[in-house]
């Protein structure tokens, strides 16, 4: 990783002269805090610049998520990306989820006005001024959230958070004796809950024992949890100027620990992989599918209704009398004659009855135009005394 053109500077103290040390010994005890907040939103503005979560996305293709949550008990931890808050500026964001209480101050979130370009305070309402937190606090790993908007079903945590690393494991192998310490470490990990839930209901503290057990409660780890390895050492300097040296050293650390995980990451993107290709054949047969369906459905159509695909006497007159009136033949047409793939859908054949009598014929050649009981004598009359009238439908082609 290269770090030209990155400001580390982010613990540093401008135009300090005094020391660091001191500087925040004295700043822990009038303000609360130990770093100057305002000097680490400068810093991250100048890296990442006035750019929105959904800018973000369209430059890069990426979603980036980050989690603040709120100084109190009364607001829910918020995930910010490009769908939930995408005109929310991505400096001020990560500004918020760096503020741990006694490290950072609580801090607005600023957002980029669509319509004029200037900068705001992101509201969830006009009257909220809402000031947020680290989201470790409350949703450090947002597992549930992120398979709700992303139908992410699979997580890779780097975990190094300094009041989670003593335990965790750092290493993916399980022996005997790191399985006792895991099962010792659960167990007073229960009983410390327990008592906490206590002292909560007993009105000892409470809003205390909600932020700690919020804290307890959470999930730190996902399906493969990268740990690196620190040193004393490490966890003595978290609070020092950060230096190019000391960040290769952190990243170089990090890749070492990862190294142990590459088979598990590459076998889990390989079902992936395989997944997503059996998706995209299976959507280019039915495309392919469909596509031969419309030809077919281009050379073989027949025009029928599409409630009884049958036709009513009366059309049935209509398309005997203006081809006897063309052809001047009434000789019916058989059934073979229906399967013809070149006729035009509105010179579809009707299948005629063979057994009609002379008079039935005269009907069909010089339809009745009278109204409905007319019609009625007519057909009676060319029935004559041979049975029931003829059949009021008559099929226009296959079913």
């Amino acid at each position: 990783m290269r770090l030209e053109g990155i400001n580390i500077g982010f613990l540093e103290e401008p135009n300090n002269d005094s020391g660091w040390i001191p500087t925040k010994l004295l700043r822990l005890i009038k303000e609360g805090v130990l770093f100057d907040s305002v000097h680490l939103g400068k810093i991250m503005r100048e890296n990442v610049g006035d750019i929105t979560f959904l800018e973000a996305f369209q430059k890069t293709r990426r979603i980036l998520n980050i989690t603040v949550s709120s100084p109190t008990v009364y607001e829910v931890p918020r995930l910010l990306n490009y769908l939930t808050a995408p005109h929310v500026l991505v400096w001020s964001a990560a500004e918020a989820s760096c503020a741990v209480p006694g490290v950072f101050g609580s801090r607005k979130i600023m957002a980029k006005d669509p319509k004029t370009q200037a900068i705001i305070q992101w509201k969830l309402s006009d009257i909220d001024e809402t000031r947020w937190v680290d989201g470790s606090l409350e949703n450090d790993i947002p597992l549930r959230r992120l398979a709700e908007l992303f139908n992410v079903n699979h997580f890779i945590v780097s975990q190094v958070n300094p009041h989670v690393y003593p335990f965790m494991r750092t290493d993916p192998r399980i022996t005997l004796l790191g399985s006792l310490f895991e099962k010792a470490l659960i167990f007073l990990g229960s009983e410390i809950k327990f008592r906490l839930t206590q002292f909560s209901r007993w009105g000892i503290f409470p809003q205390l024992c909600h932020r700690v057990l919020a804290i307890m409660n959470q999930p730190y780890v996902g399906d493969i949890t990268i740990v690196p390895n620190l040193t004393f050492q490490d966890v003595a300097n978290i609070f020092a100027p950060s230096t190019p040296r000391s960040v290769k050293t952190a990243i170089d650390k990090g890749e070492r620990a990862t190294w142990p995980y590459i088979s598990m990451v590459y076998n889990r993107c390989a079902v992936e992989l395989a997944l997503e290709q059996i998706l995209y054949d299976l959507r280019v047969k039915l495309v392919e599918d469909s596509a031969l369906c419309r030809q077919a459905d281009e050379k073989f159509v027949i025009q029928t209704s599409p409630s009884t695909r049958s036709l009513t006497l009366d059309a049935f007159d209509r398309l005997s009398s203006s081809e006897d009136a063309v052809s001047g033949d009434s000789t019916p047409l058989v059934a073979s004659e229906l399967g013809s793939a070149d006729m035009h859908p509105q010179e579809a054949p009707v299948a005629i009855p063979n057994s009609q009598s002379q008079e039935t014929q005269a009907v069909i050649n010089n339809p009745p135009v009278a109204d409905g009981k007319k019609k009625a004598r007519n057909r009676k009359k060319a029935s004559g005394n041979r049975g029931h009238a003829p059949s009021r439908r008559h099929s226009i082609g296959l079913k």
